[in-house]
């Protein structure tokens, strides 16, 4: 299990309890929210890494761009960063990470 797996799972538990002891409310959204956009992210970092495993040009623009070797960390990091530029607008960030094309700015060569 990752350092993201276990991010997660400790979420899950503590909506879990709160679940369990009628928390409060507000806390339980914002957790469930967070819990969304991690998954978000981490399952997009996968997509966006297993593509790089078949596309050398990929992994060699990523490098080039200065993030380095083509791990699912340095990945995960290049994803992180784009994400933070998206406006939401109306709908959930969580929604919008994995529309983006992050190959495409790889490629693009926006760093």
């Amino acid at each position: 299990m990752d350092e993201w797996q276990v991010e997660m799972a400790e979420i899950r538990r503590r909506l879990h309890e709160l679940d369990k002891q009628r928390g409060d409310p507000v806390i339980i959204d914002e957790l469930e929210a967070q819990l969304r956009i991690l998954e978000a992210f981490y399952a997009t970092a996968w997509r966006v890494f297993e593509a790089g495993a078949e596309d050398i040009a990929l992994r060699r623009e990523f490098r080039e761009l200065g993030w380095g070797d083509w791990t699912y960390q340095n990945v995960y990091s290049y994803i992180y960063e784009r994400a933070m530029e998206i406006e939401p607008g109306r709908r959930e960030l969580s929604s919008l990470i994995p529309e983006m094309d992050y190959a495409g700015m790889i490629h693009a060569g926006q760093a």
